[in-house]
């Protein structure tokens, strides 16, 4: 597969805690970080190969704190630059994706964006890959927002029970607030 930009492999982040022993480590230092800038690059077979897999992992491995999402809405996420993939090293497999979604409001004006449909396969858990994942994708849309100028929230919706997920936004430092349904309508 040719690429106009360049995947980043995981050797680039030395602070992944990678635990599992060499032949592991050399394995997820050779996987690729594919950035929104460099995935809607990718031609449409490839996209829809990569949201074909991106559908059918999370069907497999999603608990019930994700909501499942079509084919169309993956391919549509990665064209329009609001997602991010984990790729192993022959860039054929995916093994992690997170997604922004826009939330808009009466006017159909973007007001924030949501983080979520996090995934990493379950073998690859554990070694803050969950993490690089979430910080690369809002660290490019704050830079995006930031060149236009725009101040729109980035955010997650967690639900109490989603203890994974919490644990990681902790880490990451996020903010947790608890709005009523009033105050979510003109968020």
């Amino acid at each position: 597969m040719e690429l106009k930009n360049t995947p980043i492999k995981l050797a680039n982040f030395p602070n992944l805690s990678l635990k599992d022993g060499h032949e592991f480590t050399d394995y997820i230092q050779r996987c690729y970080l594919v950035l929104p800038d460099v995935l809607y690059l990718l031609t449409y077979p490839t996209l829809l190969n990569y949201s074909q897999q991106v559908t059918e992992c999370i069907r497999l491995y999603s608990d019930k704190h994700m909501l499942y999402f079509s084919i169309e809405e993956a391919l549509q996420h990665m064209i329009n630059r609001k997602a991010i993939l984990l790729l192993d090293p022959e860039l054929q497999e995916v093994l992690g994706f997170a997604k922004l979604y826009s939330w808009n409001n009466s006017k159909n004006q973007t007001v924030g964006w949501e983080f979520g449909s996090l995934f990493v396969k379950p073998e690859l858990r554990n070694h803050h890959i969950a993490q690089l994942l979430t910080e690369q994708l809002v660290n490019f849309k704050r830079n995006d927002l930031e060149e236009t100028g725009n101040d729109n929230p980035i955010f997650a919706v967690v639900t109490s029970d989603n203890l994974s997920s919490i644990k990681l936004f902790r880490r990451l430092g996020w903010a947790e607030i608890h709005p009523t349904a009033e105050e979510t309508l003109n968020f």
